[in-house]
């Protein structure tokens, strides 16, 4: 008596209900102008995408799932599991909350081309620790963004397995795409905004991940 093979039947229920999951890329904004590097995803967020406006609120919202209410009150909800927002040493005091700061920078727009904000997803698919890769990501969003270009970031976390999704952890730095100086806002981040601000952020968050200690290295 032949037998039907093994593969048959172990293998085709499997492919049967197997989920597949891939990155996605929100479509606000303009996808990795370079190509893709590694576990780095780089995104400009500009008034108008496609014909529909856009708000850096709405955007940092949707990163912190927090449709609604003051924006400096946002919470850990859904996959979103931790935040923080980060300062130019230079920020006035009039503008440095998360409800005060992307509500200024969308009121000051005058071209539906205006850039609002760089978007980077630092991803993590084989960290040990959430927390570290969260310092990580913190760390170098406060030294070569905030300190270093005086630039304002939002710093989200998402762990889609806390709502039962498939996916990496990975961590969103919303940055500003003009300055915080002492007057408000001022220039835009030209080194980042124009051709090749993929590959030198990029480039600088590998030297930045090679320099880590031991101890906190992810």
């Amino acid at each position: 008596m032949s037998r039907r093979p093994k593969t048959a039947v172990l293998v085709a229920p499997v492919l049967a209900t197997k989920r597949i999951w891939t990155r996605k890329f929100d479509p606000r904004l303009y996808e990795n102008p370079e190509g893709k590097m590694g576990n780095f995803d780089f995104g400009l967020l500009k008034k108008m995408s496609k014909g529909v406006p856009n708000t850096a609120e709405a955007f940092v919202r949707s990163k912190l799932r927090h449709e609604e209410g003051p924006l400096d009150e946002a919470t850990f909800r859904r996959d979103a599991v931790g935040n923080a927002f980060l300062l130019s040493p230079a920020c006035p005091d009039l503008i440095a909350r998360p409800g005060l700061f992307w509500p200024a920078l969308d009121s000051d727009v005058w071209t539906d081309d205006q850039h609002l904000a760089i978007a980077v997803t630092l991803w993590f698919p084989q960290t040990s620790s959430q927390h570290l890769a969260m310092r990580a990501a913190t760390s170098f969003a406060q030294t070569n963004l905030a300190d270093k270009r005086g630039l304002c970031v939002q710093v989200v976390a998402h762990a889609p397995h806390r709502i039962g999704l498939g996916g990496d952890f990975h961590v969103h730095l919303v940055v500003s795409a003009r300055t915080a100086v002492v007057g408000g806002l001022g220039k835009f981040a030209r080194d980042l905004l124009g051709h090749g601000g993929q590959s030198l952020l990029y480039a600088e968050w590998v030297s930045f991940l090679a320099a880590l200690a031991p101890a906190i290295r992810v």
